[in-house]
């Protein structure tokens, strides 16, 4: 079960587990936002399913989530720019 609020902001974000790293789907919220033309960002994040003990389980989620984290900042980044 997930929700999502949607006010006045200009752009919202989603995260939601998968096997891979599918990339960010970005979708134009129309009649929404400050300016009415708001957009959600859709991330993907990995959580292994393969992993031979809890080490390199830990590895493989770290990993995941330093991709997640580059991602949402280029993100913020490319927003901050751009206000």
């Amino acid at each position: 079960m997930s929700c999502y609020v949607r006010s006045k902001r200009k752009q919202g974000i989603f995260i939601k587990p998968d096997q891979n790293n599918n990339p960010t789907q970005t979708y134009q919220l129309h009649g929404y936002g400050s300016d009415n033309n708001a957009e959600l960002c859709i991330y993907s994040f990995s959580i292994p399913q393969n992993a031979d003990n809890y080490e390199d389980f830990e590895k493989q989620i770290n990993k995941s989530e330093d991709l997640l984290r580059t991602e949402i900042n280029s993100i913020a980044h490319k927003s901050d720019s751009s206000i």
